[in-house]
């Protein structure tokens, strides 16, 4: 089993890992002042675009919560925003394949193993985010469609802080 997406999959190009290095270049000489950040996403599968979002995330927090929704496939829920998100043939990987995935990606952009950890996130019962996120990260949220709009307004409402549009 291959842990890795061959950087020609879907979802971005590699102008977007060069401009998320940059960032983090940019940010490394004072550090950023958020010290944890969070993430979230299926990652069915984890492509470029994905990465640049968590890499982008990553440089402006010290240490990354890299969340993988529907870890289990009984949370999988049927979405208003998204017709096709719960369908079997939607959700390939497994929360293993996944996460290793995520893990040598980012490992393969030269972060440290302590500056990010992966893990379950609850996205359809935000009550239960205080079990594997830090209380206070910050929750970085990339939006393109009400999908996007929706999970972070319900975030805000539980008391995270969530920015949009990184």
């Amino acid at each position: 089993m291959t842990s890795r997406v061959p950087r020609t999959e879907t979802g971005g190009s590699n102008q977007g890992l060069d401009l998320a290095a940059q960032e983090i270049a940019e940010r490394s000489n004072g550090g950023p002042s958020v010290e944890w950040g969070c993430v979230h996403g299926r990652f069915q599968p984890f492509h470029n675009g994905h990465l640049e979002y968590v890499l982008r995330a990553k440089g402006l927090c010290q240490r990354l919560v890299v969340g993988i929704t529907n870890p289990d496939p009984k949370w999988i829920q049927p979405e208003d925003y998204s017709a096709h998100r719960h369908e079997p043939e939607s959700n390939p990987f497994t929360y293993l394949e996944r996460t290793l995935m995520i893990r040598d990606s980012l490992l393969d952009e030269g972060l440290h193993p302590q500056a990010f950890l992966i893990v379950p996130f609850p996205i359809h019962n935000p009550e239960l985010c205080r079990y594997y996120v830090p209380t206070g990260a910050v929750h970085f949220v990339r939006v393109y469609s009400g999908w996007e709009q929706e999970k972070s307004a319900v975030y805000e409402q539980k008391g995270s802080t969530s920015r949009s549009s990184i």
